[in-house]
């Protein structure tokens, strides 16, 4: 079952399945939840680029900063793992 933060993130996305079966995701969403929670301290971004790589991702930390500010876009499976990676710091 989906949490709050990955509900969010989909719901603003356009909501149609993609061609794996997945739901799209607002990335702006997405980078506004991750800063969310790494200026509120809620995680760290070396808490965020291990879960990340935990769940499968392979962005370097730098790559995952550059991406929640704006500055560079990560590929849509990426960007799957960073949601649920987000929704699991959220949960703990």
């Amino acid at each position: 079952m989906a949490g709050p933060v990955f509900a969010i993130v989909c719901a603003r996305g356009t909501g149609k399945d993609t061609r794996y079966g997945r739901k799209s995701i607002d990335v702006n969403v997405l980078r506004r939840a991750a800063r969310n929670g790494l200026d509120d301290g809620n995680f760290t971004l070396l808490d965020l680029s291990l879960g990340f790589w935990a769940n499968g991702g392979r962005a370097e930390a730098w790559d995952l900063d550059a991406f929640i500010y704006g500055l560079m876009t990560l590929s849509g499976s990426e960007i799957f793992v960073l949601a649920w990676t987000l929704e699991e710091l959220h949960n703990v």
